[in-house]
């Protein structure tokens, strides 16, 4: 359910703090954030849960904490995205291997629905397998049926169409190495995607030092939702694998 954009004029002296005050008891707040294109709807991630605040010209205050419906220690949370209007939300829990989408059901983003009919008929896109899935996520600005998630345990991103009231389709799943997938995103349209891989991203030991990453660029054709064809540089190099992110 699309909902009306707050419309406002923010000044830099009517900012609040958002603090873990409504948290609920969740650690690492702050983990995450994210907001709507006109900086008047800000969603907060910590270790289990996504708090929401909205603004109007006179104050930020306090929507609602959107609680995670998964296995506990799932990092609900660690990493979030919004659509451009500020009615959509993605969550990434990779301690879980899943995905969450919810649609705010009202102007004041004090009601959130969870978007169901996901991947293999479930309420969330996901997998069984141990690959870090949904390490990161972004949906389209302009396009909240359009979703990409990082699943670097295995070097992948997935790009998605799910729309609301529909079941989730995976469009395309693009595989690399270097851990490829610890960070996508989306351009507004959702017709091209950035994803990059930064080698070993949790070096241990102070003789280790992080691996050569990656980055790669696509662009969906036109004439098919699943064919997405890689950008080349516009430099001299030929291989994107060159660049150390």
């Amino acid at each position: 359910m699309a909902t009306q954009e707050l419309v406002v004029q923010l000044n830099p002296e009517h900012y609040d703090n958002l603090t873990d005050a409504n948290a609920v008891g969740k650690s690492n707040f702050g983990k995450s954030s994210c907001q709507n294109n006109t900086g008047t709807v800000f969603a907060v991630g910590s270790d289990d849960n996504v708090v929401i605040y909205t603004s109007n010209s006179y104050q930020t205050k306090y929507a609602i904490s959107i609680s995670n419906p998964g296995n506990s220690n799932s990092k609900f949370g660690f990493k979030i995205a919004m659509d451009s209007p500020g009615d959509t939300i993605i969550i990434g829990a990779p301690g879980d291997n899943r995905v969450y989408v919810f649609d705010a059901q009202n102007q004041a983003r004090t009601s959130w629905t969870q978007r169901s009919s996901g991947w293999n008929n479930n309420s969330y896109l996901g997998t069984s397998s141990s690959v870090n899935y949904g390490s990161d996520v972004d949906v389209a600005g302009d396009d909240d049926s359009l979703f990409v998630v990082g699943r670097p345990g295995d070097h992948k991103i997935e790009l998605w169409s799910w729309p609301n009231g529909s079941s989730a389709t995976l469009l395309k799943t693009i595989t690399k190495s270097s851990n490829f997938g610890f960070s996508c995103k989306l351009s507004a349209d959702g017709q091209v995607v950035i994803a990059g891989g930064p080698g070993n991203y949790y070096p241990s030991g102070t003789n280790n030092s992080y691996g050569n990453g990656i980055a790669h660029v696509y662009a969906k054709d036109p004439s098919s939702a699943t064919t997405w064809t890689e950008r080349t540089l516009p430099f001299d190099y030929t291989d994107l694998s060159l660049i150390h992110i």
